[in-house]
């Protein structure tokens, strides 16, 4: 063989090396994930991952070694500065729901919680379930689905915990995939305290009380004195009562509470519910009160702290009217129905401050059933009637009133007209009275005790009613004005009942 034709075998086979440098055997073909599931399977915090296999890695093409390759890495420019390239994110897992981290209470009022969440990549929606959580064993039941990462929940129990239980969902190949939940409690605005009054007011101290609340976590009091408010005390749900010694008697304050809960928002509190006393203004005694003619006759000892008493009357012991405001320490009301049972309340009460706030203390309660009779007599329907406190007299023929007047009765204290159940034994037009040291000439005369006590003009007074009894009394006489004495006389008989009281 010449020359010539060897190199050119030799090229040939050089080439034939060559060609075979690039023929690559196919590789096995990557398994498949298995994606089979019922349409709308929930697939809480499944991970797919090891369900594919890895990826095949091919030789690169020009030789047994790669060429080289410059190792200098990329730079970008800020300002003309060069830093590191910026890290690229990672690519999202389409088989996987990110969590629900932070949940929030964002509204509340006593029948709405509105929450909120924070927002998960690629989530299709969120799930929101919840339960009574003042329930014991209760258990969570979907409550909404929902695209938005919050949700006002309405028409609920006032002071009620509900617990919420929120998670991520998403869509993926005909499966819904679920991420990890999260749990928090959230509570409506708690109802405001009732029936919050005052139980004493005696100088040892303030006595407070309220009904109970089931609904909620417990109570915080406040007082306010000399117009600075202060937390005096935070009480357990189960406490419904509290009684504050650190007063000083005949001073005022003024007390507020409110219910509260607690809950991932922190601490809602109800309204506030007030009352407003001055220690030592308590309930005044009873000093007699009773039934009689179907009126109200009461009578109490006086409060040192008070300006004045309010009468309140009902006939239910729920809804109570206003009988009566007096500075007095008794009052004779009007008539009530005969055989009817009525409760009263008497209250003191004292005005503070430059704006005379009235200030109630606590009260006097009397139940008791309104009776026609008088001294355990049954009085019929014409009868004269006697009030010494009030210094009046009322003269009844057949049930209507005929005549209505101030009087002037005996002395106070000294003279007193004899109170009891008596009847009119004389009548006389005109009388000369005659007793120890006095000679009087009346023009009309209708005694009741004896000879001793009577109804007579007096024309030597010019007013009657008032207090003019304590110290400028009669002898025990019922002392009445003219024209008033002289209707009486013309239709009053010897029988009539006169009842003193």
């Amino acid at each position: 063989m010449n020359k010539k034709l060897k190199c050119a075998i030799a090229v040939v086979l050089v080439l034939i090396m060559a060609m075979s440098a690039f023929v690559v055997f196919p590789a096995t073909a990557a398994s498949t994930p298995e994606t089979a599931s019922a349409e709308g399977e929930v697939f809480a915090g499944v991970d797919f991952s090891d369900e594919f296999s890895e990826s095949i890695d091919l030789a690169p093409v020009g030789g047994d070694e790669p060429s080289a390759q410059p190792t200098v890495e990329p730079t970008v420019e800020v300002d003309g500065e060069p830093t590191e390239a910026p890290t690229q994110s990672p690519t999202e897992d389409p088989t996987k729901v990110g969590p629900i981290t932070t949940i929030t209470r964002t509204t509340a009022s006593t029948n709405t919680i509105g929450l909120a969440w924070n927002v998960v990549s690629g989530a299709t929606g969120y799930r929101v379930f919840w339960r009574d959580a003042d329930v014991s064993g209760s258990g969570f039941t979907l409550l909404s689905t929902v695209k938005d990462t919050k949700l006002t929940i309405r028409n609920l129990k006032a002071g009620a915990v509900y617990a919420f239980k929120i998670s991520a969902y998403k869509n993926y190949e005909g499966r819904v995939i679920e991420g990890s939940s999260m749990t928090a409690k959230a509570a409506t605005t708690p109802s405001e305290v009732k029936n919050f009054r005052l139980t004493s007011g005696a100088r040892a101290g303030t006595g407070l009380k309220w009904s109970a609340n089931s609904l909620c976590d417990g109570y915080i009091l406040y007082r306010e004195e000399d117009c600075v408010w202060s937390r005096i005390k935070v009480l357990g749900k189960d406490v419904t009562e509290f009684k504050d010694t650190n007063v000083v008697p005949g001073k005022a304050y003024y007390y507020r509470i409110c219910t509260y809960r607690k809950d991932v928002g922190g601490t809602l509190k109800s309204a506030y519910s007030n009352v407003k006393t001055v220690c030592g203004l308590c309930a005044p005694a009873d000093n007699g009160t009773k039934s009689i003619l179907r009126r109200m006759n009461f009578k109490w000892k006086k409060n040192a702290y008070a300006t004045g008493y309010e009468i309140y009357y009902s006939g239910n012991n729920k809804d109570f009217t206003l009988l009566v405001d007096t500075k007095n320490l008794y009052y004779n009301s009007n008539r009530f129905k005969d055989g009817k049972k009525y409760y009263f309340r008497i209250y003191p009460y004292r005005l503070v401050g430059k704006k005379k706030t009235k200030v109630l203390g606590t009260y006097l309660a009397k139940t008791i059933t309104i009776t026609n009779s008088a001294y355990g007599k049954t009085v019929p329907k014409t009868y004269i009637e006697v009030s010494l406190d009030q210094q009046h007299m009322w003269y009844y023929i057949n049930d209507e009133i005929y005549v209505s007047t101030d009087v002037v009765t005996g002395n106070y204290g000294s003279m007193d007209t004899p109170k009891g159940y008596w009847r009119v034994n004389n009548k006389a037009h005109p009388c000369t009275l005659v007793g120890a040291g006095y000679v009087s000439y009346v023009d009309y005369w209708m005694s009741f005790i004896g000879g001793s006590h009577g109804i007579h003009d007096a024309s030597w007074r010019s007013t009657f009613g008032g207090t003019i009894y304590k110290g400028n009394g009669s002898h025990g006489c019922i002392n009445t004005p003219f024209k008033n004495v002289k209707k009486m006389y013309a239709k009053v008989t010897v029988g009539t009942p006169v009842i003193v009281y």
